[in-house]
């Protein structure tokens, strides 16, 4: 057999297990390694903090690490719950002005009901009713079938609200579970961070090293770039938005 064609099927057998172990490492293995993902995300972004407070607080490396996360903890519980009391307000808030536009329109419909004209025209179909038995089925079986559609309707939606309310409610240990495990091997990490770092370094060659941290530290630069644009966007936006909203006087602006 050719060489050049057993070595271009050795190639495309490699190229295809090399894209089956990615499949399995992203289906199966990121699954189990998600947490330590965010741990390490969650170390690297207040690894400068905790330099900060090591060097000019002279603080042992593992106080800095725990009074960063505490506070960086505490001010997103209590972000949490501003939003979810928020939250929790506009839903009573809402619950009571739709009860009083779902009342406002059945006295509307009854007005319009009890008016002369819907008087008049409903005596003329109960009396094209009377007055032709043959068509009382037809009209009778696709009243009874807009009464099933409207109550299969109705229980769809109902069961897809608590089923989602469900899915909610049952992955809430699945989520505090991975934030525990997050925020543990974050204090791990940040704690020995240049000791993980020197270990990670140790395994490729001085070139490598120097080439890696030219990359990362223009990846570093357009990041940083990037996430202030899009601050500034973000915030410009939200003051255009809320002084607009006070404007027309809309309750709860500046939380909202």
């Amino acid at each position: 057999m050719n060489q050049n064609l057993l070595h271009q099927l050795f190639r495309g057998l490699l190229v295809l297990f090399i894209l089956s172990v990615i499949v399995f490492v992203f289906y199966y293995v990121t699954p189990l390694i998600f947490p330590f993902l965010i741990g390490w995300i969650i170390a690297y972004m207040l690894n400068p903090l905790v330099n900060l407070l090591q060097k000019k607080a002279k603080l042992p490396r593992w106080l800095s690490v725990t009074l960063t996360l505490t506070v960086v903890i505490g001010l997103t519980t209590v972000g949490l719950i501003i939003v979810f009391t928020n939250i929790i307000v506009e839903i009573s808030n809402l619950s009571k002005t739709v009860q009083q536009s779902i009342d406002m329109w059945k006295n509307q419909l009854n007005t319009f009901l009890q008016s002369p004209y819907m008087q008049s025209l409903l005596k003329s179909a109960n009396t094209f009713y009377n007055e032709n038995p043959n068509f009382q089925g037809t009209i009778n079986s696709n009243l009874e079938l807009t009464g099933k559609n409207l109550a299969n309707a109705s229980s769809e939606i109902i069961t897809a609200i608590l089923n989602d309310m469900i899915r909610f409610i049952s992955s809430i240990p699945n989520i505090a579970t991975v934030m525990v495990i997050g925020i543990l091997s974050a204090f791990f990490i940040s704690k020995d961070w240049f000791r993980w770092k020197s270990r990670i370094s140790s395994l490729f060659s001085e070139k490598t090293q120097s080439t890696g941290r030219v990359i990362w530290h223009d990846l570093q630069k357009a990041l940083f770039g990037y996430v202030r644009t899009q601050l500034i966007l973000i915030s410009i936006t939200a003051v255009i938005i809320t002084v607009g909203l006070i404007l027309l006087r809309v309750p709860y602006a500046i939380a909202m």
